[in-house]
């Protein structure tokens, strides 16, 4: 089984499909390596606001109520996008100002970041934005920061080229809230 697991290892590298050659494997009908896009070739109508350091929810308990109360509030520009990750099954949901919700049933998701970056793609892609510019906030530092160096499953960053081609003058920021916290927007969703 162990030998097995590492066999497959090094089928997903060029490097690991040359130590399989040396030792008599035959990689000529393995599929093509998926090429990952570079850190540098992110999507170029969103952007990512720095994530606060020192945020522990027990140990920095101050630091965060503060974080909640100077961000602006909800306004007409904002969404909220949170998930829930259970054993790869995903409720993903994105609300307006307005309470406008959309919420979404998903199976077979990795991760619980990778649900939180579907959740953010949702309220980018499924909402009627009524400006071309808008904010969207998360709790997930984890799938901001994949947004950020541009390490999004396949499918995320395809949906939005899609949407990024039909609304050319789109801008959006993506921007970290305080989980469970008194922000309004996030309880909200948090629901």
């Amino acid at each position: 089984m162990h030998q097995e697991a590492q066999s497959h290892r090094l089928t997903t590298s060029k490097q690991g499909r040359a130590l399989l050659e040396l030792m008599g494997y035959n990689t000529a009908n393995l599929p093509v390596i998926p090429l990952t896009a570079p850190p540098w070739d992110t999507i170029p109508f969103i952007k990512v606001k720095p994530i606060p350091k020192h945020i522990n929810p027990e140990e920095d308990a101050a630091r965060r109520a503060e974080r909640t109360r100077i961000q602006p509030p909800t306004d007409s520009l904002s969404y909220h996008a949170d998930a829930s990750f259970t054993a790869g099954k995903v409720v993903t949901a994105s609300i307006d100002s307005s309470g406008n919700a959309v919420i979404n049933h998903h199976h077979d998701v990795p991760s619980a970041a990778t649900a939180e970056m579907m959740a953010i793609t949702q309220a980018i892609t499924q909402h009627d934005h009524q400006s071309e510019s808008i904010v969207i906030r998360s709790d997930s530092q984890a799938a901001l920061r994949a947004f950020l160096r541009n390490e999004l499953p396949p499918n995320i960053p395809a949906a939005l080229a899609e949407y990024g081609q039909r609304h050319p003058h789109i801008s959006i920021t993506l921007e970290w809230t305080p989980g469970h916290s008194s922000s309004s927007g996030n309880a909200h969703v948090h629901e």
